[in-house]
């Protein structure tokens, strides 16, 4: 794992600092090196880390730039496993199935169908209990809004 950025995430204990060191190493030339260690990672945290920074990826990254090949396994990956993962693992794969489905045009498809075949998660919840809907329920609702293959254009906001 690369450091500082490992470290960072083995003391990242909240969602908020997560996500921050998801940027960092979205950022990172190696982005995409560092996901394939994380998500194999023996630690929830860093698999979460790992998880929120592919998503970052494919947030920000140009279509004709990432693996296809690959984000179709790890989708394939996602729909063997999720149930069987700790709540915390299965909200951060289930957003990035929702982040693949939505960000990244070529795999709306691939997403759309593990999101229908995993269903609903074991979601954690906000103390506001807030409205949890299925990945496919996303899915469908930006589809519905022409918003698929959007991507953000600045992580520094």
């Amino acid at each position: 794992m690369s450091e500082p950025i490992g470290g960072a995430i083995r003391r990242a204990q909240d969602d908020a600092l997560r996500g921050g060191v998801a940027v960092l190493a979205a950022k990172s030339p190696h982005g995409f090196d560092l996901v394939r260690t994380w998500i194999r990672h023996d630690a929830e945290m860093v698999v979460c880390a790992g998880y929120a920074t592919i998503a970052t990826l494919y947030s920000t990254t140009p279509d004709d730039e990432i693996d296809m090949a690959e984000g179709h396994t790890l989708l394939d990956e996602i729909a063997k496993t999720i149930h069987d993962q700790s709540p915390h693992i299965q909200n951060a794969m289930n957003n990035l199935l929702i982040t693949a489905g939505i960000r990244v045009a070529p795999l709306f498809e691939r997403a759309m169908a593990v999101a229908r075949t995993i269903g609903a998660i074991e979601p954690v919840v906000a103390a506001n209990n807030c409205n949890i809907q299925t990945a496919a329920e996303y899915l469908e609702k930006y589809a519905a809004q022409k918003k698929i293959g959007t991507k953000i254009k600045n992580l520094n906001r």
